[in-house]
């Protein structure tokens, strides 16, 4: 009956010493999984920055195109209506 009760006292704290090693085991790996999770939050902020910036930069870079077809359209209408004078 002694030898029982030993047994069963060894078992308890073997499942107690597990049951412990499991928890901080599972507390290590949210601890861990947490980190990662906030460096990849890190990660998207930063790489939602820089695609903000690289649509406004597109933006005025469409715009100075525009302008620059608008002004290049009024150099050769100028050109053609300066041949057309000349020819006249």
């Amino acid at each position: 009956m002694r030898q029982i009760s030993k047994l069963e006292e060894q078992l308890k704290e073997d499942a107690s010493l597990r049951q412990e090693r499991y928890e901080v085991t599972l507390q290590s790996l949210r601890a861990k999984q947490k980190l990662v999770l906030d460096q990849k939050e890190d990660e998207l902020a930063e790489v939602q920055t820089k695609l903000n910036e690289a649509t406004e930069k597109r933006e005025k870079l469409q715009i100075e195109r525009d302008s620059l077809r608008d002004e290049l359209d009024k150099l050769k209408d100028s050109i053609r209506d300066l041949k057309q004078n000349s020819q006249a």
